[in-house]
């Protein structure tokens, strides 16, 4: 009888107490979209034999032949904003998305709104669900002197008050 996965660390598991990951990189350029599926879909499971657990870490793990799962849900912006989304990219989040978390140990939400959204869109039990957001280096991302950030708006041009978004609507 081996052990579940604990959520402090649910990159991989085998019998007994926690092991460090094995990691491997692959040797397919998965910069095409074909490609990154016949990778993840077909090559994966196989390259994946040995391995006592695997951790999704974008939303969609394959479908046959992976280890138990952890998956990591960053968003469901695939679903509550599809016309910002192809089609066929839509159709094959939707779907696999939905069979991932639903076969997975444990669905990592990055926030408590994505773990909510996971549960209510894929009817997955909110115990298998935890919230593990993103990580930020406090020493290197903190607030700056006042003075440092009047100068630095000044010499941009910013209005006292804005609103600055990096990221990615699809």
């Amino acid at each position: 009888n081996s052990p579940g996965p604990t959520r402090s660390s649910p990159t991989t598991w085998r019998s007994g107490p926690m092991a460090a990951p094995a990691l491997r990189q692959s040797r397919w350029n998965t910069e095409s979209a074909l490609r990154r599926i016949a990778w993840e879909q077909a090559v994966q499971p196989w390259a994946l034999r040995g391995f006592g657990g695997y951790h999704a870490l974008a939303n969609v793990g394959p479908l046959l032949g992976a280890p138990p799962t952890v998956v990591t849900v960053h968003d469901l912006s695939f679903i509550h904003t599809p016309e910002r989304v192809p089609l066929l990219r839509r159709v094959y989040l939707r779907w696999l998305t939905a069979i991932t978390c639903r076969r997975a140990r444990v669905v990592l939400g990055v926030s408590q709104a994505t773990a909510d959204d996971v549960c209510a869109t894929f009817g997955v039990p909110a115990a298998r669900i935890a919230v593990a957001p993103h990580g930020v280096d406090h020493a290197r991302f903190r607030p700056l002197p006042s003075a440092e950030v009047e100068a630095f708006r000044a010499a941009q041009n910013l209005p006292p008050r804005f609103w600055l978004f990096i990221g990615t609507l699809e």
